[in-house]
């Protein structure tokens, strides 16, 4: 008996119809799988091996970033601390852009392969989603709180610089005590002038701080939204895109009313130096005049 005759219903007949047999797609996927691993091999990771990198990558990197914001607002909050925070945070946005590159760039095959593009696709969609919520914590934070490790330390330096200044001029300012006074009066006006300086050199530099986190929640937004996308293309409900698009519509309100809150802090805030700023000098001009009377009763 020939190989042919194995094939016919009782050693006759004609061939059995292709796709009859309910394991023969199973088979075309172990084959399918094996040639991606084949090739895999051959050239090194493949792209699912790089996305699951980036996505161990991304979740963390936002881990640090969490915790990182979590010392906003302690003594631990200094310029540096933002600073690398900020750069951390730039790691994660460009690390995501990647990410989403290579799945966007990815046709798996078979069902083991989709399964795996579709799961590593979420993951990296929640990943971005505890990002969000850490980057609007960030914003609020920031708004309500400042840097004080680095300005303490500038501050005991320019008064080290004063209080040298005035040992050295002061037998000189003992013989006149008018001009002693005179001293006196401009070294506080540079002394406020110089707190003022500080804070709103503080003060922009914690606005630039917000301009880019908002910038950043943009591009974590656009990047989400592809992601849903990309998960309704590959065969999702499309009642899960348009939810994960509206959760973002909602995140992204969300971020916005906190920008909103932290600009009508720096607004506050600044409103609150000029303040500051005019009763010093009022007090200076009140306390110069009232010298001058009594001088000259």
């Amino acid at each position: 008996m020939s190989f042919t005759d194995v094939n016919r219903p009782g050693g006759g007949g004609d061939w059995a119809p292709r796709g009859t047999n309910p394991f023969e797609d199973d088979d075309d996927d172990l084959v399918e799988q094996a040639a991606v691993a084949n090739q895999e091999t051959a050239q090194g990771p493949g792209p699912m091996e790089e996305a699951e990198a980036m996505a161990f990558q991304l979740t963390t990197r936002v881990a640090a970033y969490r915790r990182m914001v979590d010392l906003l607002g302690t003594r631990k909050d200094t310029m540096t601390h933002r600073e690398n925070l900020r750069g951390v945070g730039e790691d994660v946005s460009s690390l995501a852009k990647r990410a989403a590159h290579v799945l966007r760039g990815h046709k798996p095959q078979g069902k083991r392969q989709k399964s795996r593009h579709r799961k590593l696709t979420r993951d990296v969609q929640q990943v971005l989603e505890e990002f969000q919520k850490a980057q609007r914590l960030c914003a609020e934070r920031k708004a309500g709180s400042e840097p004080v490790a680095t300005p303490v330390k500038r501050s005991r330096r320019r008064q080290r610089e004063r209080e040298a200044a005035a040992e050295q001029e002061r037998p000189l300012l003992e013989e006149d005590p008018e001009r002693a006074e005179r001293e006196r009066m401009a070294q506080e006006q540079v002394a406020v002038e110089g707190e003022l300086e500080l804070n709103n050199a503080v003060l922009q530099e914690r606005e630039e701080d917000i301009k880019e986190i908002q910038f950043q929640i943009g591009e974590v937004t656009e990047i989400f939204q592809d992601l849903a996308v990309l998960v309704s293309e590959q065969g999702e409900v499309v009642d899960d895109m348009e939810a994960n698009i509206v959760n973002t519509y909602e995140r992204t309100e969300e971020a916005n009313k906190e920008l909103k809150k932290a600009a009508k802090h720096q607004r506050a805030a600044r409103l609150q130096l000029c303040t500051i700023f005019m009763i010093v000098m009022v007090g200076i001009v009140i306390l110069a005049m009232f010298m001058g009377l009594f001088k000259g009763q």
